[in-house]
């Protein structure tokens, strides 16, 4: 008998089954000896060659195992004799035919795919032939032995037409698209990579190869042809381990914790062909011909971890001889430990196989398949029907016992075989795509709700949540590609619904708004496509990294990655910034900023998802979650009663509402600074202020000398200096210019140049500043509008002087980039201004999402905050990030109050942003090791 294990893709065959089946096989050996052929040793040195071209010659230890490469069942076997100018890269002298075919809906083929099969032994006669022979689609175009007689016998009784005694031939004339190895052990590495030359798929038996080198050039052979190689790994595809699988998956029986299996039959040495009791040629006994599949299914089943202990004890009949018995131990670093026992010398009635899987909340069993469940104290049968092994007898006429023998996956009607480039369907049980796009849905819902205008705190912990939910599924699927499809849908969408506003706002500046919008919400989508798939490959990777560690790190590090994307930067609402209407919540932020909160939130998701779906002990992550919320509630109401706030002078806040394009119309520009102008003075009437503050470009262009005086003139009669948003345009030698959305300071005596004038840093992506286009060439292009597209960006900070003390200023979404305000406070700033124009966010969510930004910024800085808003929010804050003096959205107003504000510089200050720098550099090192994995896998070529 040659094999006795696993067969071919969809079919199980057993040993047992091959060992009944073999008796003819034997008989044939018997009546027809192997023959001597006269150029055995030049065919095997020219196979020789082929595997080791290129390097020096490996391991003179095998040497004594390169005579026997040739060699079947004791006799000389004619080897395979193919130079490197004949190799199929080359298309030498190996016709392809139509090996190249083209598929047709659903990866089916239009011709039929032929198919090889290179040995004539009990796994070729009980599994390969009877289920190729029923696969539609597919022609067992040859079969080869070294026994021309066997395969003859066997060839007439499946109908197959060719027969050959020579792997070369079947190679040069039968021209097989795909080639099954069935061959003793130590001939499967030369005859995979003879097959992989000749441009054929290969499905190999176990072992790939007798050598760790050896697997190696077949899976350098097979990158080389472009050709596929697959081993007989056959229990994967069985029904009722597909169906355990699932219950993996879905976390229906818990994290898993232990896999029991063995696998007992009987096979007398007598019974046994003699390369299989020869270590050098078999490569192993009965751990090889039973515990390997045991080995692979059970890591398969626990997502692959690295083994952290490892015990084994084998018993043998002679010294040079291979195992008949085994017991292993291995112990992985996620915790799985796995226990296997094989035997060749089970003296029962029939042979045992069992797969036992335990987990935190039920385990599984597997052939029959049982799946038993923990609810509420009792044990529940939750095993599903259509997922048995079953009972009758094979083409061969062997028994398959339903108790005794592993399930038999028939091919479907229809179903046919592609080899082609077409990724083949799935077997895993997978999330179904509308569930997965219900998650997607709900995460776009929270998202929306937990952000201003809703005042809905509580929707802040819960946000992420069907992120987290989608990230465990795609982990238990092992799917990174699903994940990473997923992850885009999950950006695109969650933050289309957030940011729908961006429709309205840019159609005021080009009819393509909706393409703009498109494209800006597409952006965050591939920012979360990398999220999901990064988390799901480092959970695959590095299992005892806890996802209460990987997710918000990868969030916090993509949040951080929005904002420094050069001229598209756009960190609009961070995640905690969803927090700031429960203001005692994120007061920490003086310690850890925004990015520290939108950690803690993410962490607090993935915490309540491990609560609810997580292992039996669900109240230890709910408790840490309500744990870390105490401690955040107490640091926040210590710090609201003990920081130090005092009030430095009034500010006079002026909001003239003015409409979007009447403010732009030159024959109105006047009459919107009279209306500031007369505002002002009428504010002034009700009390003094010592500063007034006008809203972003609220001088309607470049500073005119009429508009100049009129305000210096204000600012004299009222002594008090006025901060007003403009144009302002740098001229250069060579003609050209540069033109700043900026600030003008106008002091007391009505003087603004003697102070430096502020220009905006960071412009809005398309609408001040075209990414990645010089603002130069944008000024050139005809049919631009005026103020759109082509300003220059500023580069100082400066820091003004006013009777209530040093102020900075930032202007329009320049709030949302914590980075500023840290800078003004470093730089010896007792408070800022924020000036800005909502016009062109209409009734949306926008202004009050604009606004909340600003909370953050005062409890960062600890820093008192006063903001006009041509149409409103305009507000002052305190450094406790409690708003007052707040006016309605678009309505004409004017406000005065006392600003307060606060000396103490906090740990954030003086630290940065080191939680988000934090991520980030912990992101680059999961990648990095990611990245090495790949180089390694890669290995030298």
């Amino acid at each position: 008998m040659e094999r006795r294990d696993g067969g071919c893709g969809p079919a199980v065959c057993h040993p047992a089954r091959a060992c009944r089946d073999d008796l003819s096989g034997d008989r044939a050996r018997r009546a027809h000896p192997a023959r001597q052929r006269p150029g055995h040793q030049r065919h095997l040195r020219a196979g020789r060659a082929q595997l080791d071209h290129g390097g020096s010659e490996r391991d003179d230890r095998h040497g004594g195992r390169r005579q026997a490469l040739a060699l079947h069942r004791g006799g000389p076997r004619r080897a395979v004799e193919r130079r490197l100018d004949r190799l199929a890269a080359h298309r030498g002298g190996v016709p392809l035919g139509g090996h190249e075919r083209q598929g047709t809906g659903d990866g089916e083929v239009s011709d039929p795919v032929r198919v090889a099969v290179i040995g004539a032994g009990a796994i070729t006669q009980v599994a390969h032939l009877p289920v190729l022979r029923r696969l539609p689609g597919v022609e067992v175009c040859a079969i080869c032995d070294s026994d021309i007689g066997k395969a003859q016998a066997l060839a007439g009784r499946f109908d197959v037409k060719e027969t050959f005694d020579d792997i070369e031939e079947v190679l040069k004339y039968a021209r097989p698209t795909a080639v099954a190895i069935c061959t003793p052990n130590h001939l499967h590495e030369i005859h995979v990579v003879s097959a992989l030359a000749a441009g054929a798929h290969v499905l190999c038996e176990r072992p790939l190869a007798l050598t760790l080198a050896g697997v190696e050039r077949v899976l350098q052979a097979s990158e080389k042809y472009g050709r596929r190689v697959m081993v007989g790994m056959n229990h994967r595809f069985r029904s009722d381990v597909q169906a355990v699988r699932g219950f993996l998956a879905g976390g229906d029986i818990g994290v898993l914790q232990a896999i029991r299996c063995g696998w007992y039959t009987f096979q007398p040495s007598r019974n046994l062909v003699a390369w299989r009791l020869r270590r050098q040629e078999a490569g192993g006994g009965a751990f090889l011909d039973l515990g390997l599949q045991l080995l692979d299914l059970g890591l398969w089943l626990a997502a692959w971890p690295a083994a952290k202990r490892i015990a084994a004890h084998t018993m043998g009949q002679g010294k040079d001889s291979v195992e008949d018995m085994a017991t292993a131990l291995i112990v992985c670093e996620n915790g799985v430990s796995l226990s296997i026992d094989v035997s060749w010398r089970h003296m029962g009635e029939a042979e045992r196989f069992w797969f036992d899987l335990v987990g935190t909340k039920g385990s599984a069993r597997v052939q029959p398949l049982r799946v038993f469940k923990e609810t509420h104290g009792t044990v529940t049968d939750v095993t599903p029907t259509g997922a048995s092994v079953f009972s009758g007898r094979d083409e061969g006429g062997c028994e398959r016992p339903a108790a005794a023998r592993p399930a038999r996956l028939a091919p479907r009607t229809g179903c046919r075989l592609s080899l082609g480039r077409r990724r083949a369907r799935r077997a895993p049980v997978t999330m179904p795509t509308r569930q997965a796009a219900g998650l997607v849905a709900l995460g776009a819902v929270l998202l929306t709700t937990s952000y201003p205008p809703f005042h809905l705190p509580l929707l802040s912990f819960l946000t992420v949540a069907p992120a987290v939910v989608l990230v465990r599924r795609f982990e238990g699927e092992r799917d990174p590609r699903r994940a990473l499809r997923w992850g885009f849908w999950y950006g695109f969408v969650s933050q289309g619904a957030a940011l729908y506003w961006l429709v309205v706002a840019l159609w005021h500046f080009t009819s393509l708004s909706a393409l703009g919008y498109v494209a800006t919400i597409a952006i965050f989508g591939l920012w979360h496509a990398v999220l999901f798939w990064l988390v799901v490959r480092v959970r695959l990777r590095l299992p005892l990294v806890p996802l209460a560690i990987v997710f918000p790190v990868a969030w916090t590090a993509v949040e951080w990655a929005i904002g420094h994307q050069g001229d598209i930067r756009f960190p609009w609402l961070g995640l905690g910034s969803s927090l700031t209407d429960a203001s005692v919540l994120v007061q920490w932020a003086d310690v850890a900023g925004a990015r520290g909160v939108t950690w803690w939130l993410s962490w607090c998701s993935v915490m309540l998802v491990e609560g609810i779906l997580g292992s039996t002990f669900r109240w230890r992550p709910l408790a840490a979650l309500l744990a870390t919320v105490f401690c955040a509630w107490a640091y926040g109401a210590w710090r609201e009663r003990t920081l130090p706030i005092s009030e430095v002078g009034t500010v006079g806040l002026i909001q003239p509402n003015e409409g979007f394009r009447e403010k732009w119309d030159p024959r109105h520009a006047d009459s919107v600074v009279g209306k500031l102008v007369a505002m002002s003075r009428a504010l002034e009437a009700h009390g003094r202020v010592a500063l007034l503050v006008w809203p972003e470009a609220a001088v309607p262009g470049y500073l005119q000398p009429s508009w100049d005086s009129s305000i210096a003139r204000l600012a004299r009669e009222s002594r008090t200096p006025i901060l007003t948003g403009g144009i302002y345009g740098e001229p250069h030698p060579d003609g050209s210019y540069d033109y700043f959305n900026a600030a003008f300071y106008f002091d007391s005596s009505g003087s603004w140049r003697r102070y430096p004038i502020y220009e905006k840093h960071y412009l809005v992506p398309v609408v001040e500043r075209v990414p990645f286009v010089p603002a130069r060439l944008m000024q050139s292009v005809p049919g631009v509008g005026r103020w759109s597209g082509g300003f220059a960006r500023g580069l100082t900070l400066p820091v003004y002087e006013s009777a209530l003390g040093r102020f900075g200023v930032v202007i329009c979404y320049e709030s949302a980039f914590e980075d500023l305000a840290r800078r003004y406070r470093q730089s010896g700033a007792e408070f800022l201004v924020n000036i800005t124009n909502d016009a062109w966010y209409g009734r949306t969510a926008g202004p009050y999402q604009h606004a909340a930004h600003l909370v953050m910024r005062a409890i960062e800085t600890r820093m008192g905050i006063a903001r006009a808003a041509n149409d409103g929010i305009s507000e002052l804050l305190d450094p406790l990030g409690h708003s007052y003096a707040e006016t309605g959205l678009e309505q004409e107003a004017s406000v005065s109050d006392r600003l307060r504000t606060s000396d103490v510089i906090p740990l954030y200050v003086r630290l940065g942003d080191w939680v988000g720098t934090l991520c980030v550099l912990t992101t680059l090192g999961f990648a990095g090791v990611l990245a090495m994995d790949v180089w390694r896998s890669r290995g030298p070529q």
